[in-house]
């Protein structure tokens, strides 16, 4: 089966994001053919007045890419963000004419499950379920929210998956244990939690390493604050991606994303699977691969004593972190192996394909 694929810059060095790591998975994993249509900006790309009268070039070389590759199915992934939905409405109705199925596939995003979309929008929305054969969403929840919200009840609950056997054996444990954040620098990941977290731990005199990896358009505020406040407990890292994320994540501890809004978040997956021990933001999907006190923590983002609880007790080195680690990366074996995921996935591709 051919397939085009929407996604930002696969090159994690060019774009920190779940949705391009996914992607490129699904591309080298699979065996469908695969062609990438690159949808969304480059970390670091402005959205300048050359930028936005780019972006009906886009609409246009969308259309070409259809006409001369003639797919099968059109694998289109969105978020409900403002831009991404504005986006990825006009080509899904771009794409509508052409014949070709269209899977519609939502990364969570704050106008899904924590924000009202507005007017505008809810039109977007609409252009969106009306011309996709098949809706893939995250988690029940999602699934339940489309149809209560948005008129579709026949959404394909497809939760991430993350390839196990690429992660790399874990380094002996080091004192004091260490935080890492892996992901993209942008608020909305709740970097300024994270700050109050470390301030919090310095306060009750907890020792920590904090290792922070990735790129966006909040880290040189994020990086000024947190050496402020954690001095040398803090060290940035740049972007890693391949064997060099792999080590990363076997280096560290405990993986810290108390974001403003999630999905099921590729980096979450990642790091269970290399062993670290999850305090992360509380939803269905995410409470679903993190059982509570048993591979990690699901924690109210908005309760900044429950986060510092949550991080002293993983932190408190005479508390054995190995149950949690083993029960970590075999939820990842079990229940979101990339293998089971293709093959899930290809059941929706025939769907939308009648």
């Amino acid at each position: 089966m051919k397939v085009l694929i929407t996604a930002p810059s696969l090159r994690e060095k060019d774009n920190v994001s779940g949705i391009s790591t996914l992607v490129a998975n699904i591309i080298r994993l699979s065996s469908n053919e695969y062609v990438h249509f690159r949808a969304g900006r480059r970390d670091g790309t402005g959205k300048s007045a050359k930028w936005i009268a780019r972006q009906p070039k886009m609409v246009v070389d969308f259309r070409t890419a259809i006409e001369r590759e003639r797919p099968d199915i059109i694998h289109l992934n969105t978020s409900f963000s403002r831009l991404a939905m504005l986006r990825d409405a006009v080509l899904v109705t771009a794409a509508s004419g052409k014949g070709v199925p269209i899977v519609l596939h939502i990364h969570g995003g704050p106008y899904f499950l924590k924000d009202e979309p507005g007017a505008v929008l809810r039109k977007c929305i609409a252009a969106m379920t009306k011309y996709s054969a098949r809706i893939i969403v995250l988690s029940e929840q999602e699934k339940q929210v489309l149809a209560k919200r948005h008129g579709r009840d026949d959404a394909d609950v497809l939760a991430n998956a993350v390839p196990m056997n690429e992660a790399v054996p874990r380094e002996p444990e080091r004192s004091p244990r260490s935080i890492i954040y892996f992901g993209r620098l942008n608020r909305e990941k709740g970097l300024d939690r994270i700050i109050e977290a470390c301030r919090g731990l310095i306060e009750r005199d907890i020792p920590f390493v904090f290792n922070a990896y990735g790129a966006g358009p909040d880290a040189e505020s994020f990086l000024a604050e947190m050496h402020a406040v954690c001095g040398e407990r803090f060290k940035f890292c740049g972007v890693a991606d391949g064997e060099t994320k792999w080590q990363a994540l076997a280096a560290n501890d405990i993986f810290l994303l108390p974001s403003d809004h999630e999905g099921l978040p590729i980096a979450l997956l990642e790091a269970m699977a290399a062993g670290c021990v999850p305090v992360v933001r509380r939803n269905d999907a995410i409470a679903a691969a993190v059982e509570q006190g048993v591979a990690g923590f699901v924690v109210d983002i908005n309760d900044k004593s429950e986060i510092v609880e949550r991080l002293a007790f993983l932190l408190d080195e005479t508390n054995d972190l190995a149950p949690m680690r083993e029960k970590a990366r075999k939820t990842i074996a079990e229940r979101y192996s990339f293998d089971q995921y293709l093959l899930r996935l290809d059941e929706i591709y025939k769907k939308a394909a009648g």
